[in-house]
This record gives structure tokens, sequence and C-alpha cells, in this order.
């Protein structure tokens, strides 16, 4: 009600979905992740505020910020994830999600991307086809006090670690079948 001329909610993914999933058709935002942004890296986002939340739902594809206090939406983005989950302000003023790419057909490898807000430029922090990680649900990042990017790939059961020049500094593999 706070957002009437803003479409981002009239999405409906199932129609464009080449796999769809069961699950989904009775989810059809999913949201999955909300995050405030911290005071100490307020200033780093000049267009939001301390306090402002980030929003993953992933079955539209959408990520979006949004004031708690009138819930006015602030900034919003769809695609650049594909069922993306865990998005998270990082120090150097972008966003960045674990970009599941569920429903691509070919290449199937996940990604860590990251958006500049302010330019909508997307980059790709860490690309899974270098590492042969890709998680169909969930999946988890996140930058450490190291300068290492931490992930999950929950369908993999696979947890590693990856250092500013690409190297795999911690692996942990999760080998027992349910």
């Amino acid at each position: 009600r706070k957002n009437p001329n803003l479409r981002i909610w009239d999405l409906y993914p199932l129609a464009m979905a080449p796999r769809a999933d069961v699950r989904h058709q009775r989810n059809l935002t999913h949201g999955n992740d909300i995050e405030p942004l911290p005071i100490a890296l307020a200033a780093q986002f000049p267009q939001f505020e301390a306090g402002d939340l980030i929003v993953s739902y992933a079955t539209t594809n959408l990520i979006f910020v949004l004031d708690p206090d009138t819930l006015v939406v602030k900034w919003w983005r769809v695609g650049a994830g594909d069922l993306q989950h865990d998005v998270d302000w990082e120090p150097d003023g972008k966003i960045t999600l674990f970009n599941n790419n569920s429903r691509r057909l070919f290449d199937l490898s996940s990604d860590i991307v990251a958006i500049d807000p302010a330019t909508m430029e997307l980059s790709v922090d860490v690309d899974g086809s270098e590492y042969d990680f890709f998680s169909v649900i969930n999946g988890r990042q996140q930058l450490t006090p190291f300068d290492t990017r931490f992930v999950t790939s929950s369908t993999q059961g696979w947890a590693f670690e990856v250092n500013g020049d690409g190297d795999i500094v911690f692996s942990f593999v999760n080998n027992v079948d349910a």
C-alpha cells in the first residue's frame, strides 16, 4: 500500500520457468533473507540510512531496500540473481548475494554476485564455474574479517573460503549421504 505504483509485486515466475519447481508454486515470493544496514556501513551507502532493510525474494529474483518505518521501497533490482539467497551489505558500498542459478539450462554453477546500488552495475565476485560449485537451493556467502569470502554450497554439502587471489584457503565437504 505504501508503494502503489511499483509493479515489482506483480511478477509471476512460474510462467517463464523452464524447470518450474513445485515447492515454489505455493510460495510466490520465497522471502529468504533480510539484513539491516549497519551503522558502521551507512556512510558507504549514501542513498540509504542505517537500519534500512535489504530483502531477498528468491522466486521472483527480486531484492529491494525498504525503510522499516515508512515501508517505502527506496531501491530494487530484479534479475541480479536467479533464486538468490543471502544478500549482504559490503564495506565497499556494494550489495552481494548468492546467485543459485537454479533455472539455468546450461553451465550449472552458482555465483556470488555484487551489485553497485548507485550504478546498478553487476560483477561476479566468485564465479562458480571456476570452482565447480552449484547449489539448487539455499546457499550462503559472507565476507570474513580476513578479506576472504566464505561460501556454503548447500546442495553439495560443501563449505569453502576463497581469498582475493581466487585461491581456496579452506574447504570442508560433508560426505554423509542422508
